[in-house]
């Protein structure tokens, strides 16, 4: 299920224009950032539908309140592997830090 799941969130950054950019291999953070995103999102049911909670991969607020220190340009190493200060995509910080369940409930918007 949870590989089916997968199939489907990278068909549409396959299918949809707009999300194309997220497999650009150009960038190798971003790349990285990306694999780490997904690896998360889909490793436990519960992240698939419910996320795994706003702000625990990618906790960028803590560098615009000047709580974390240091660099954020680089790859930070996180539990869950290294990754970027933010997703640079609304779409996987969506899905991955609110589920399935958030990106539904935020389509409308």
């Amino acid at each position: 299920a949870l590989v089916a799941l997968a199939v489907v969130v990278i068909g549409m950054v396959i299918v949809v224009p707009g999300l194309r950019r997220m497999l650009n291999p150009s960038d190798p953070m971003r790349s990285r950032t990306l694999r780490t995103g997904i690896q998360v999102w889909s490793s436990d049911l519960n992240h698939v539908f419910f996320g795994l909670g706003s702000g625990r991969l990618w906790p960028w607020y803590l560098y615009d309140c000047h709580a974390r220190q240091e660099p954020w340009r680089e790859l930070m190493t996180t539990q869950w592997g290294p990754t970027l200060s933010s997703a640079h995509s609304t779409v996987l910080a969506v899905l991955v830090e609110l589920g399935l369940l958030g990106f539904v409930l935020l389509l409308p918007v």
